[in-house]
């Protein structure tokens, strides 16, 4: 038997016990979790340095930067969204002259 398995909420074949589904929706990893928080630091602590570093690029590097940014701060379009502004195919209606008397 698994050492400690009641309190990891898992039963003596080492499963989850009844009502634990396991891993809650949006629970991060630790890891990730660690690296997100000092990655956010590092940037909160440069951001000031930005305008300097932005002035100081070619007008290339300047519009990479911006489109890089700009993804941090717009949402992803959705695909319903990507669907609206396509262009919708064209409708074709065919007319033919197929009426005759029957008199």
């Amino acid at each position: 038997m698994p050492k400690n398995t009641v309190k990891y909420g898992r039963n003596e074949l080492g499963k989850f016990a009844k009502g634990n589904v396991g891993k809650p929706l949006g629970a991060t990893n630790k890891t990730t979790k660690e690296a997100r928080e000092t990655i956010t630091a590092f940037i909160n602590d440069k951001i000031t340095d930005l305008d300097r570093i932005y002035e100081g690029l070619e007008d290339k590097d300047k519009a990479t930067l911006l489109l890089h940014l700009v993804k941090l701060v717009m949402p992803k379009p959705t695909i319903e969204s990507e669907r609206i502004n396509e262009p919708m195919p064209p409708i074709i209606i065919s007319f033919t002259d197929k009426c005759e008397d029957k008199d």
